[in-house]
């Protein structure tokens, strides 16, 4: 929808009314006095009807993402992350010119069909030893408003040797954060030869941070469990490693539904010489795993023999499985996306609130065949309000719309309670709401 003047003087008024009246206040959607058949831990920023995914299929335009023809990634590109926001999709990888590897990040186009290509790498570099030759294997997360980048260094080439490091977004560059590296593996323990493929979740039933990722002891890879209560310093499980199936596993992705963890890794197989394939285990606690599930296996001669560091997004209404895939000596990024089945309703209800407002602004997704609607509660009684009416808006993607929702006429009386309700009448679709939005 194209913006008139007159909406973007709307935009301009409403955003220096809010500094002038006080800082708006974003709502954490883990921060719920009650959730019903919603998930808002899967995918950063998304909540979403509750659901199952179905099996995933190989997009036929694949590889999705190859090195450029000239520049720093013109040799490989490798260990796809891919950051889903209200305003881009984002791909973090890790590419080379044929010696050392650096981490850039593409850009998914208006027609969602190419990548955009970043000119140069991240500045990424701790100025210490132990990261100045590799720095690879992406993972990003937002943790307090400040977006965090981790990946594995290391301080000359080989398979071995890694660690594991920790960024911060300032403005368009990148800090490193003490500790460096975030982890130091003893002589002797099961990870002592190396540490990469970080997987970071937040973890609400314990209201912890765990990160897991690839351990090695020679040529033997396990994946192991971090902990943390703030993100900061990390304290290893007690009984690690917590998923070891010979002859290695190595590079996990874990998302947390609410229910069950979720872990997609690299399994190595040499019943057929030596290849790679992708699998999946689902677990109650994040530590004791159930029977593997094999999810996709190396088919396409671009593929060679080894498929590499899963990693899932949510965007366009499916699950997407990204992965890296080796022939030769030369790395490629492809995709497998899975038709998604949703719940037909679901509810969240905020904690009780005191803050006095004047509206609430809602960032949402409405495809066609589903509905949403906010419910204001306080002791008067409710008041329900379609969601129906969201504008377009430039920092926005194009299908994303932006609500702002006055309060009752009457008001509200602390402490009050927000719902949302989000309805579908078609499985395969659900509501996206990215952020709700406390405007005084």
């Amino acid at each position: 929808m194209t913006q008139t003047p007159w909406t973007l003087l709307l935009w301009s008024l409403l955003a220096i009314g809010s500094l002038l009246r006080g800082q708006p206040l974003p709502l954490r959607f883990l921060e719920y006095e009650s959730l019903e058949n919603l998930d808002c831990t899967s995918y950063p920023s998304q909540m979403i009807l509750r659901h199952q995914v179905g099996p995933f299929y190989k997009l036929p335009k694949n590889p999705v993402f190859q090195p450029s023809r000239s520049g720093w990634d013109r040799q490989d590109v490798a260990d796809p992350l891919v950051w889903v926001t209200p305003s881009r999709i984002q791909m973090f990888y890790d590419g080379s010119a044929g010696e050392q590897y650096r981490i850039g990040v593409a850009v998914l186009d208006s027609t969602g069909w190419f990548w955009e290509r970043p000119s140069a790498p991240l500045p990424v570099d701790s100025r210490e030893s132990w990261d100045d030759y590799h720095v690879i294997a992406p993972f990003v997360m937002n943790q307090e408003g400040e977006l965090l980048l981790y990946y594995s260094g290391n301080g000359r080439d080989g398979e071995l040797g890694y660690r594991l490091g920790r960024a911060v977004q300032r403005g368009t560059g990148w800090e490193t954060i003490p500790p460096r590296p975030l982890h130091q593996p003893e002589a002797g323990e099961w990870d002592r030869d190396g540490c990469s493929y970080a997987s970071v979740i937040y973890d609400p039933m314990r209201g912890r941070y765990r990160m897991y990722y690839s351990g090695f002891r020679g040529v033997s890879a396990s994946i192991g469990l971090l902990e943390s209560a703030d993100g900061v310093h990390w304290v290893p499980w007690e009984k690690n490693p917590v998923l070891a199936i010979p002859p290695g596993v190595i590079a996990p992705f874990v998302l947390f539904d609410g229910r069950y963890y979720w872990m997609y890794y690299v399994q190595l197989e040499f019943s057929r010489g030596f290849r790679t394939s992708i699998y999946r285990v689902r677990s109650e606690d994040g530590v004791s795993w159930r029977a593997p599930e094999m999810i996709l296996t190396p088919e396409a001669r671009w593929e060679g023999n080894r498929l590499m560091r899963p990693a899932i997004a949510f965007f366009d209404q499916r699950v997407h499985l990204f992965y890296g895939a080796q022939r030769g000596s030369r790395w490629r990024i492809g995709e497998a996306v899975a038709t998604v089945r949703f719940q037909r309703q679901g509810t969240w209800r905020s904690r009780a609130l005191n803050k006095t407002i004047s509206h609430v602004r809602i960032v949402y997704q409405l495809p066609r065949g589903t509905a949403l609607e906010l419910q204001y509660l306080d002791a008067r009684g409710n008041h329900r309000v379609p969601l129906n009416e969201g504008k377009t808006h430039p920092a926005f993607r194009k299908d994303i719309r932006v609500q702002f929702v006055p309060l009752p006429q009457e008001g509200l009386v602390p402490p009050y309670r927000l719902e949302l309700h989000f309805r579908t009448s078609r499985p395969d679709r659900t509501p996206v709401v990215y952020q709700v939005v406390l405007i005084p």
